[in-house]
């Protein structure tokens, strides 16, 4: 055992974290032992993770309800509970834990007044028979803050001691910017979203040619840049506007997609894929250009997420951000495909411990607040 495991084991839970994410690929089953004090001193260690992929009937019901319509809004909601359980119980196969922390998918969402994340937490609470956390935003809404984004906290507790500047930059559907300085208290800490991360490209790929997502840039390695499309999609309100903000696929889905074909109709496939490509890089190294006092020099940027896969858009990252070092979640931080998990189990062990966990740096709140709602059942099954 090594002396992390020890230093864990000693005051530590075991905590089951579920992120269904902006992606709306699949669910994120995350096993692991926290450790967090009082003043905020955190480690954790990774026993199990997995990816449950959701059937294309899922991904249906999931876009019925970010249509806002209350019946597929109700339908989702008890069905994806539904969902999250089942897939709890085979990740977890016969293991125990302490406590449980799910997101739920996020269905609707405007910045300081409301949000709307799904995925019923009873029968997850029944089944597990532990506190169960849910409902992370609403808190923060309620303390004047937007209520997003969420993984600064995450990164806060994982580099704010270190002697640098760091950068964060989670690609998961949407693109979320950390800046931790050297040594800072939580107040120092800024945080936003930048516009798209990989969903603009996901339903483009979708469109073009019924896949899933652009995997290792299979659709737009082939492409050319379409700088009359790209002036246009850098021109989107969102990627100027001023910090604290979040977005999501109500702005960067489906809707906006199609916005931009009826524009462009004449654009080939692969050119539209790699614009949506090159628009991700850019409207991110604006807004870290814009937006964040952040040295190049002294400084890393530590990506994660699921576009950390997508090899033309990293290409596209090198040559834009003005930042002198770039690295990958690896060993010492956590993988891409875990990090959000990680966020939730962090997120509920703060709620179980009293600890308030929004960042009024990132998301604009009046006040430091507990972030979550807690439900627990006693073996119950449903």
């Amino acid at each position: 055992m090594s002396p992390l495991s020890q230093s864990i084991n000693r005051l530590s839970l075991t905590v089951l974290g579920l992120m269904s994410g902006t992606s709306m690929d699949g669910l994120d089953c995350l096993l692991c032992r926290i450790r967090l004090s009082a003043d905020y001193d955190f480690a954790y260690e990774v026993l199990d993770f997995r990816t449950y992929p959701y059937r294309e009937q899922t991904r249906k019901m999931i876009s019925l309800a970010l249509t806002g319509e209350r019946q597929h809004v109700r339908t989702a909601h008890k069905q994806l509970g539904a969902v999250f359980s089942k897939c709890a119980k085979q990740f977890l196969h016969g293991r125990s834990v302490d406590l449980a922390g799910s997101h739920g998918q996020t269905v609707a969402h405007q910045d300081g007044v409301s949000t709307l994340q799904i995925g019923d937490v009873k029968p997850l609470a029944g089944l597990l028979g532990v506190p169960v956390v849910y409902d992370f935003r609403t808190a923060d809404i309620r303390a004047g803050g937007n209520g997003a984004p969420l993984v600064p906290y995450l990164d806060w507790l994982l580099y704010r001691k270190l002697p640098g500047h760091t950068l964060t930059l989670n690609l998961g559907g949407v693109a979320n910017l950390t800046h931790i300085p050297p040594h800072c208290r939580r107040s120092a800490v800024s945080g936003f979203d930048s516009g798209p991360g990989m969903a603009l490209i996901d339903e483009a790929a979708k469109y073009f040619y019924g896949a899933d997502c652009d995997r290792d840039g299979i659709f737009s390695v082939n492409g050319s840049v379409d700088n009359e499309l790209l002036a246009r999609l850098m021109r989107h309100p969102f990627v100027s506007k001023t910090p604290p903000k979040s977005t999501g696929r109500h702005e960067f889905g489906p809707v906006y997609l199609q916005e931009l074909l009826k524009l462009f109709p004449d654009i080939p496939g692969e050119n539209f894929m790699r614009t949506l490509v090159a628009f991700t890089a850019k409207s991110i190294s604006a807004n870290v250009t814009n937006h964040l006092k952040f040295p190049g020099d002294n400084s890393r940027l530590v990506l994660a997420g699921g576009g950390v896969k997508h090899p033309i858009l990293l290409k596209d990252l090198n040559n834009t951000l003005p930042i002198e070092r770039i690295v990958y979640s690896g060993d010492s931080d956590p993988g891409g495909d875990l990090k959000e998990a990680l966020l939730i189990a962090a997120l509920a062990v703060s709620k179980i411990e009293h600890l308030p966990a929004n960042m009024v740096g990132v998301t604009g709140a009046g006040y430091e607040t507990e972030l979550g709602s807690t439900i627990q059942l006693h073996g119950q099954e449903f």
